[in-house]
């Protein structure tokens, strides 16, 4: 009764524990790192995001970093549409964005799907909106002053 109690494993069980364990730690990754960045973004004050571009109440921002580059919304123009055919290679069928007004146009796209589509409609129309509500509240604050 005093004996140590054996455990055999099978090779297919260990052979799963190894295959499982890097796609486990990587999953595991992947979420803290998104999780991490909404919570940045909510520090931030980020209404929209789309393709590294990010929009807060008053600024573009371009990328997730300390010193990214940052542009003032008033002003910004910005213009959604579909590039490429989807009848020939799936690959060039875009949805491109384009945001002018501070000089040097900004350029992002992402590979076509309805949801690149709505969610570029949804940032441009955010932007728009943002932009025009920037130059309202700079407008007011002027005639408050005057």
């Amino acid at each position: 009764m005093g004996g140590a109690v054996e455990f055999q494993h099978s090779p297919g069980l260990i052979a799963v524990a190894i295959l499982a364990a890097p796609i486990l730690v990587a999953m595991v990754g992947a979420i803290s790192g998104y999780v991490a960045q909404e919570l940045r973004d909510r520090a931030d004050g980020v209404v929209a995001t789309w393709a590294g571009l990010r929009i807060t109440e008053h600024q573009l921002v371009l990328g997730y970093h300390a010193n990214a580059r940052r542009i003032p919304l008033r002003g910004l123009h910005v213009d959604v549409e579909e590039t490429g055919s989807p009848l020939r290679r799936q690959h060039n069928h875009r949805v491109h964005l384009t945001i002018d007004g501070d000089g040097s146009p900004i350029d992002r796209w992402q590979p076509y799907s309805r949801a690149n589509r709505r969610s570029a409609q949804h940032f441009a129309a955010t932007l728009t909106t943002m932009s025009q509500g920037a130059h309202r509240h700079e407008l007011r604050r002027y005639q408050t002053r005057t």
